[in-house]
């Protein structure tokens, strides 16, 4: 409201007709719904300062260089059994339901296997279905410099098998559930 040498000036209002306004409203949810629904799906890739995105774990994994980052959403993702080869950071959202209402859980269906050449790999914040294993056999198990934080997985395998002699080295484990065992 504007007061001009005693007259009162009202800008004019917008009048919407009751069923236009419907209208607008569902033609605004029809176009949001399905991003703010699909948002969260992409894994993001991250080579320095260039992002790239993919819409399935095993495409981001096979597309990472060494030294990569992948970061990975609130849902779940079907990896198999995954062997990692190379220098990779796997970040998630979390595995804890009070501290990740907003994103969601990210689950991992499956097995991790980091063997000779994930040298100083750090996988956190992930709820992993299967083991983590270091190498899948005697001749690939040596890594070195592995950081697993902030996981939820079933066993630690500190060797292919979880028996055998290993010559993995500064292995950083910190504020993981392991609900089966290390061996």
């Amino acid at each position: 409201m504007i007061v001009l040498l005693n007259r009162v000036f009202r800008p004019p209002t917008l009048m919407i007709h009751p069923m236009k306004a419907r209208f607008i409203f569902i033609v605004t949810g029809m176009l949001f719904f399905p991003a703010v629904l699909f948002s969260q799906s992409a894994v993001t890739l991250q080579r320095g300062e260039q992002a790239q995105f993919f819409s399935s774990f095993t495409e981001a994994l096979a597309a990472a260089q060494q030294g990569d980052v992948m970061y990975l959403p609130g849902g779940t993702f079907n990896i198999g059994n995954v062997i990692i080869n190379k220098k990779i950071s796997i970040v998630g959202a979390g595995h804890y339901p009070s501290h990740t209402a907003a994103t969601g859980i990210t689950y991992l269906s499956g097995s991790v296997y980091l063997v000779s050449g994930a040298d100083s790999t750090m996988l956190q914040g992930f709820y992993l279905t299967g083991d983590i294993r270091l190498g899948s056999t005697g001749e690939n198990q040596e890594v070195h410099f592995i950081n697993i934080s902030r996981c939820s997985f079933n066993d630690l395998y500190l060797s292919y098998n979880g028996y055998s002699e290993t010559s993995a080295t500064m292995i950083s484990i910190s504020e993981n559930v392991i609900r089966g065992g290390i061996s």
